[in-house]
């Protein structure tokens, strides 16, 4: 890892994150930011692999800033660090791309384990969260609200055949991407090349036609490809 971004106005917190992050990555650099607006100028001056986000800063929601790093960064991994657990705001981060979701009752052991977990493809979410994500699935409905595995529905249109929308390349870098992996490492994983990842996956986004990592992986779900 390059370039970390940590994102926290209290100066403790920011701390306990910056220890974790050294100790299981070794970043090059961690740069640090009190504000969203503080935080924004520090994308602007380049691109971050990591960052760890608090949603509740002085002038402004934390999740704001998920857009302006996926921007600089289509592989930037981010998670949310936040007292926040409602399950609304759970679920809308998640869909604005951030891939874990920290609540700060952690201590430094449990949040240097989390951290830990994502390079074994373990996205870092609390116990409460995940119960939370559980619940609200549930409370969707059960089968009979929703398409059968295999024959999920694109712009409306049936799929008949879910086997054939992707090839395999594609789907090895789904089921990769979904596991939480970054486009260098399912690079690495595959061997070859992160300009040939950038458009196996433009062309997955295409095919399941959707517009994030989460996305994409619920279609993959749907079509039991994962």
């Amino acid at each position: 890892m390059q370039r970390a971004l940590v994102v926290d106005d209290h100066l403790e917190a920011r701390a306990r994150v910056r220890s974790a992050l050294q100790d299981v990555y070794e970043p090059e650099e961690i740069c640090e930011a009190s504000t969203a607006q503080a935080a924004s100028r520090q994308v602007d001056g380049g691109p971050f692999d990591f960052a760890v986000i608090d949603l509740s800063l002085p002038d402004g929601r934390g999740e704001s800033l998920i857009g302006k790093l996926r921007a600089a960064n289509p592989d930037c991994y981010v998670v949310v660090w936040t007292i926040h657990d409602q399950t609304a705001r759970l679920i809308d981060v998640l869909a604005q791309g951030a891939n874990g979701y920290l609540l700060k009752d952690q201590d430094e052991a449990s949040l240097r384990n989390s951290f830990k977990r994502i390079q074994f493809g373990e996205p870092p979410l609390s116990a409460s969260v995940t119960r939370r994500l559980l619940e609200y699935v549930q409370q969707q409905g059960g089968p009979e609200h929703r398409s059968p595995a295999g024959t999920g529905k694109i712009s409306g249109n049936l799929i008949d055949d879910p086997e054939s929308l992707l090839t395999d390349r594609e789907r090895e870098i789904l089921v990769l991407l979904s596991q939480g992996f970054n486009r260098p490492d399912v690079a690495g994983i595959l061997g070859i090349s992160k300009s040939t990842v950038a458009t196996h996956t433009a062309n997955i986004y295409a095919k399941l036609n959707v517009n994030s990592r989460l996305e994409a992986m619920e279609r993959a779900r749907q079509f039991g490809f994962i």
